[in-house]
């Protein structure tokens, strides 16, 4: 049996005032996570394993490592909370499973996978989501674990309207994390994982609202949006991508681009996407200082960099 060409695309969020070179031991610590959660995820496609597993582990690993806004980086609400919330969607059916508002959930991708799986297109927030996170065996994790003194500093810094070069710490980049696949039998799938700095408590916000920040479409692309503000995906913006290519016969890399660059939309704010298509090709779109990226594509080639201005 003949397999489709695998590949997986991750992104590690935006950096707003990013400076190359600055911080070597810092760049080297970031990359080091990247590529472990690219070759993770890309191990999944090796062995056979589905697209939606492979970018569930990829964004598990991110989850897992304090320098990104997710999981135990996550930002911190305006009561000084961790809320977290992630996304994943299988571009063959267009199930999808997403959660919001959760606490004590370690690895809310993992959540969001379980509700794809039991509760196909369902969105669990707050309480409901954790109690449906523990039947399925979840463990509980204190806010502690999720603490950090640098995203504590930063809220701080928001609230006290710093400027720019103080909010946006070196070491404290905004944004959600996200990540694209597609498996040997040509399945695609998106995921992201993320918090809201500074937002309200129960706030959900469009990092995880499918068809805003991530969709998969098979025999077409899946993609998976980042933005300093997660509030600021409008409607249908991840599927806008699809539509071109799928209607309007654009090519992937500049249906990309050319969302990436409405400025009626976006305005100056950073922005950015990371997107595969169904011949397991992998696009990089962005404005902003830095963006984290890391990618194993087709010819099973590692790309890994912290990507600078554009």
């Amino acid at each position: 049996m003949q397999h489709q060409p695998f590949s997986i695309a991750i992104h590690g969020g935006i950096n707003t005032v990013w400076q190359s070179g600055h911080n070597k031991q810092y760049e080297q610590m970031i990359l080091r996570v990247l590529e472990k959660a690219v070759k993770t995820g890309h191990q999944v496609l090796a062995q056979g394993g589905q697209a939606t597993e492979a970018v569930v582990q990829a964004v598990k690993i991110l989850e897992d490592s304090s320098h990104f806004n997710s999981g135990k980086g996550a930002v911190l609400t305006s009561n000084e909370m961790v809320e977290l919330e992630a996304a994943v969607i299988d571009g063959k059916q267009g199930d999808s499973g997403a959660v919001a508002c959760v606490r004590h959930i370690k690895n809310p991708i993992l959540l969001a996978r379980d509700i794809m799986k039991h509760r196909p297109s369902g969105f669990l927030v707050s309480e409901g989501a954790e109690k449906f996170a523990f039947d399925q065996g979840h463990q509980y994790t204190e806010q502690d674990y999720f603490f950090t003194e640098h995203r504590y500093e930063q809220l701080l810094s928001i609230q006290e309207n710093q400027p720019l070069e103080v909010v946006y710490l070196e070491g404290s980049n905004l944004g959600n994390i996200g990540a694209v696949a597609i498996d040997k039998q040509g399945n695609l799938a998106a995921a992201t994982s993320g918090g809201g700095v500074n937002k309200s408590c129960g706030q959900v916000s469009d990092t995880v609202k499918i068809g805003r920040s991530i969709f998969a479409e098979n025999r077409v692309a899946a993609i998976s949006f980042v933005g300093g503000d997660e509030s600021l995906f409008s409607p249908g913006l991840a599927e806008d991508v699809i539509a071109r290519v799928r209607y309007l016969g654009e090519n992937l890399k500049d249906a990309c681009w050319d969302v990436i660059n409405k400025k009626h939309h976006w305005g100056e704010r950073p922005r950015g996407l990371v997107a595969i298509d169904a011949q397991g090709r992998v696009y990089f779109a962005h404005r902003s200082p830095a963006m984290y990226q890391a990618a194993i594509n087709a010819q099973g080639q590692l790309r890994l960099t912290i990507d600078t201005a554009r």
